[in-house]
Formats: C-alpha cells, sequence, structure tokens
C-alpha cells in the first residue's frame, strides 16, 4: 500500500462543516487504494460491554468522488452526534488493509485507542462557511469602462480616440462612461448577465484607472456619482448585481499621500502610509516594477482606518453588491478582515473577491474572501481546448480545482477564461470558433459563479495588454455568438443546481467525454477523437437533430 500518498488534515478543504452542521470528510489517497471506510463517533459516548466499556462509534463507506493525476478523493458526509465528531479512516487494497488517524497508521489487529483520530470537538454553527447564497447563480460580465459604450460625450477628456480605431493603449480615452453602460442594460439583461464587474472608476489619469489619485471620486471620463448610483439602481430593477474595483494594494503616484511624501520626504506625516526604504535617494516598494504605483504599507493604522472608509463609503453611498481585490495575495490580511467585518455589518450579503490566480486557501474562510479569481479552472478548460492537453487529462485537473476548497466556498468562486490581464479567448484559441465554443460551454456548465469579459460574446479579439482593451465593436456584434451565449445562460438558469458544488462528473464512452449531473436531467458530450462521431440525441442549444459530431465538437442534451 501506497501510504506516502494518503492526505487528511484538519483544514476546511477536508473537514467541511456545511450549513446545517452536518461535516464532509475527505481524505486523498494513491491510486492503490480501492476502498475507505470511516469509523467515527461522538469522542465522549461509550457503551458498556461484558469486561469493560467500548467507544460508540459508526462505520460508513467513503463515496470516491474524483481522480487527480496523482490520487483518489474519497468522501463521506456525516452528522455528529451532539456535534462532537472523532473519527479515523481504514483503507483498503487488494491485499491489505490499514488504521489511518491523526497520529499515523496502525495495522488493523492493533486498537486504535483513544488518540489516534482526527478530532472535531465540537461543531459550532460559525464554522460553516457563510458566504452570499446568490453568488452562486450569477453570471458575470467584466466591463473596462473606457472602451465599453459612450453614452455621455459631454463628460469626454479633451482627446478621444475614434470608436474603431486601432490605437489602443493604456493612455488613450476612447469615451466609454457609466452612462453608456446604463444604457446597454437592457442588452446584457437580454444575454442573460445578472451580475457586472467594473474595472477601477476612480479618478485616475491613465484609460486602466488602476493608479488610482482620489478613491471618494468617481473619474470625470466616466461620469459622477449620480451616474454610479443611477447605474446600481436601473441594475438591481433588472436583477443586476454591480461590483467595484478596489484597488488597495497600491496607489497612483499622484494620490494626495504620496505626493506629500514627495515633497516632503521624512517630514511627510504619510511617510509610513508606503514603503519607504530609502529616502536619499528616494527609494520605495512598488507593485511589480511599476514606479507610478507605489505600494500601500496597510499595517499602518492611519493608511489602514482610510482605505476601510473607502471600502464602506462606496457601500453605503451607492449600494454596490461586491468587491474585487485588485493584488490580493499582496494585501494585508489584517486589513482585508477589518473589511470584510466592516462592510459586513452594512451590507451582510455583499460579494468580497480577491484576485488571488493560485492556491488561496488561506484567504477562503469566514473572515477574509467569498471567493477569488478561479483562474485554475479556467486554465484546465482552456488547455483543454486550445489541445494542449487530452480529455483525462483535463477531467484529472479539473476535479483536482474542484476539491481545492470548501463546497460552499467553491459556488462562490469566480470562473473565467479571460480578463483584462490576460489575451482574449478567441486570441488564446488560435481563432479556432469551435474551440471557443467547447471552452465556454464547459465555463457555463461549471460550478458556480461565472464570468465572461466584454465583447467575448461577439468574438472580439486581442493579445496581451492593452490589445486586450480594444473598443466593443457595437456595429459589428456576431448575432450568431450573442445567441449562443443567450442560450448558454438559459439553460444554466433553467437547470440551477448545476451550479451547486459536485453537481456533475465526468464519464468517457468511446469517442466522448460526457458530463453527467446528478440532480438534472441534461449531459454534455464532447467528441474528444480527431475524427467525427455519431450521436442521436436532442442538442438545447442548436435545438436541431445532431448526428455527426466534429472533432472536440460539444453539445448539451436533455436526458
Amino acid at each position: 500500500m501506497n501510504i506516502s500518498a494518503i492526505q487528511h488534515s484538519n483544514s476546511t478543504t477536508m473537514q467541511c462543516v456545511l450549513h446545517n452542521r452536518d461535516i464532509t470528510l475527505k481524505i486523498h489517497t494513491g491510486k492503490d487504494i480501492q476502498s475507505v471506510q470511516c469509523v467515527f463517533g461522538d469522542p465522549h459516548a461509550w457503551v458498556k460491554t461484558e469486561d469493560d466499556y467500548r467507544w460508540d462509534y459508526t462505520s460508513l463507506a467513503m463515496t470516491k468522488v474524483a481522480e487527480t493525476l496523482t490520487h483518489f478523493i474519497f468522501q463521506v458526509t456525516i452528522t455528529p452526534k451532539n456535534y462532537r465528531l472523532k473519527y479515523h479512516f481504514i483503507l483498503c487494497d487488494e491485499q491489505s488493509c490499514i488504521q489511518y488517524g491523526e497520529d499515523g497508521f496502525t495495522p488493523m489487529n492493533e486498537e486504535v485507542g483513544l488518540w489516534n483520530n482526527f478530532f472535531i470537538p465540537y461543531v459550532h454553527p460559525s464554522m460553516s462557511v457563510s458566504s452570499p447564497s446568490w453568488v452562486k447563480d450569477t453570471i458575470w460580465y467584466q466591463i473596462f469602462p473606457d472602451r465599453f459604450n459612450n453614452g455621455d460625450s459631454t463628460n469626454d477628456p479633451d482627446v478621444v480616440v475614434e470608436w474603431n480605431s486601432p490605437d489602443v493603449n493604456n493612455r488613450v480615452s476612447f469615451g466609454g462612461d457609466l452612462k453608456g453602460i446604463i444604457d446597454k442594460l437592457p442588452y446584457l439583461n437580454s444575454l442573460g448577465i445578472n451580475g457586472i464587474y467594473l474595472t477601477p472608476i476612480f479618478e485616475s489619469p491613465t484609460a486602466h484607472k488602476y493608479d488610482t489619485i482620489d478613491y471618494f471620486t468617481i473619474d470625470p471620463w466616466f461620469g459622477s456619482l449620480d451616474d454610479l448610483k443611477t447605474l446600481v439602481n436601473k441594475a438591481h430593477d433588472l436583477g443586476i448585481k454591480i461590483m467595484l474595483d478596489a484597488v488597495f494594494n497600491h496607489t497612483g503616484r499622484h494620490f494626495f499621500a504620496f505626493e506629500d511624501v514627495l515633497k516632503n520626504k521624512e517630514a511627510s506625516p504619510y511617510k509610513d502610509w508606503f514603503h519607504i526604504t530609502s529616502f536619499e535617494p528616494f527609494e520605495y516598494e512598488t507593485f511589480a516594477s511599476t514606479k507610478n504605483m507605489p505600494k500601500i504599507n496597510m499595517h499602518n493604522k492611519e493608511a489602514r482606518d482610510y482605505f476601510v472608509s473607502v471600502a464602506t463609503y462606496w457601500v453605503k453611498e451607492a449600494d454596490i453588491d461586491g468587491w474585487r481585490f485588485d493584488v490580493a495575495n499582496e494585501i494585508d490580511m489584517a486589513f482585508l478582515k477589518e473589511v470584510h467585518t466592516q462592510t459586513r455589518l452594512i451590507k451582510p450579503d455583499i460579494y468580497l473577491l480577491g484576485e488571488i490566480w493560485h492556491d488561496a486557501t488561506p484567504w477562503l474562510n469566514n473572515e477574509v474572501f467569498d471567493g477569488v479569481m478561479n483562474y485554475p479552472t479556467g486554465r484546465a478548460i482552456l488547455e483543454f481546448a486550445q489541445g494542449s492537453i487530452d480529455a483525462l487529462a483535463f477531467t484529472q485537473r479539473y476535479m483536482k480545482t474542484q476539491h481545492m476548497v470548501h463546497p460552499h466556498i467553491l459556488e462562490n468562486m469566480f470562473t473565467l477564461l479571460d480578463s483584462h490581464d490576460t489575451p482574449r479567448l478567441l486570441h488564446q484559441l488560435n481563432h479556432n470558433v469551435d474551440a471557443v465554443k467547447l471552452a465556454l460551454t464547459l465555463l457555463f456548465l461549471s460550478t458556480g459563479s461565472i464570468c465572461i469579459y466584454y465583447g467575448t460574446e461577439t468574438l472580439l479579439d486581442g493579445a496581451h495588454d492593452p490589445d486586450n482593451r480594444r473598443p466593443m465593436p457595437w456595429n459589428q456584434l456576431n448575432e450568431d455568438y450573442v445567441e449562443f451565449i443567450s442560450t448558454l445562460s438559459k439553460i444554466r438558469k433553467e437547470f440551477a443546481s448545476m451550479t451547486s458544488s459536485q453537481s456533475f462528473d465526468f464519464v468517457f464512452e468511446n469517442d466522448l467525454l460526457k458530463l453527467r449531473f446528478t440532480k438534472e436531467p441534461i449531459e454534455c458530450w464532447i467528441n474528444i477523437q480527431d475524427r467525427p462521431t455519431f450521436v442521436n440525441v436532442d442538442d438545447l442549444i442548436t435545438k436541431t437533430y445532431i448526428v455527426t459530431l466534429p472533432p472536440k465538437g460539444v453539445l448539451i442534451t436533455q436526458v
């Protein structure tokens, strides 16, 4: 038995307390393991025997729920008696069985003893992840405001580039604004969008606005506070949530506090708001190596209080529904916890999202974020659609990402395929529109919250920043793909439980990879061969009777 592959710990990813105080336990094993039993009970519950007392326990078979590249994942959901739990595992391969607890492994002929168990001493309701219930049903649409739609030419800067100009960079304005977004709310509603994520809208000298000058002022290019309030109110009337971008890792070079430090150096009362490494010569820490983005020192109480007030101000003043935290993995954790506490006091169901591209376990709990930008799942989908990994590797990668977090948090992750920080989806998939369809279908069938970048629904192209920030081609919409996205949205909303965690599994059937949903009468079929194959089903996307499925072709059917 490969005992070195067996993994379990007292973490929220393996000890998952649910809302009803049940507990889902997970264990990772090597692929030699054929079965796992969980032996559990109240640590204080004993029954009398003829000679003595023994622990009163129950044994349940665990279900193999996933296969990754290196492991099987088994899980079981149990109701702890008296909300107390002690447990260990019995694992069996073809030849033998072994017991596994917190102290390690013991043979089957030995008593596990009092202590060689894992423990949850008491299951408090607060141990369950309390995330906003609305998030998992949200289809987000990310908007780069300057490039989406110009609804009010009176707030344009002195120089505005023609809307279809190829001169795309971060210094020029195309004139997009909040009024332009308001005007397009009916379009977004028809697309099935019920959440809008806006990149920064506060005063800044650039088009991207990630170098903020004034956190309490809407950038004049985009409009006013009243425009934001109107956007939020009209969006809410259509059932659409609004999430703003919180740039709290760094400011712009012309932010008032940093300008004071530039002028007064060591005499500035704001010198400790930043990470100044030398006053002569003047050196300071920045976002990446970008000198116009000095990094904020959130360990300083005055700086921390100021930015907490920014976070709460816009929730109170504009009734926004969420914050997306830029460069979230570099921000002081104590500050993030304080923002969580203070914004929740104003709006208990506010969505707090972190930009973290890697394993984000330390940030995903009841104290910091409800979810993070789920690039790992998106990368698995993209690489499969590109053909750089095969179907088996895809299923293994995908299922690994599904089990990296608590199931309630999985429902609040923000899964995406492209953004303002990546090349456009069409560009990443080498302009293969069939691959785009495959990737988007898998995205829309994914658990929890999902997001598309503005223009994806019309195959807007673009390489790396700034080319990925081209203006929305309103006069050249690809109506077929707009309808395709709209149909995917309708399917996702009609079969709503597919957004719940662990709602499907993968099945290989000859030339096909099938996503089989456990709670909905639908299936997704993907041709994983290099040749056409035949499937006799009714496709929910095209509403036609499918006979031939091309290579990497995809369809959704009703069982």
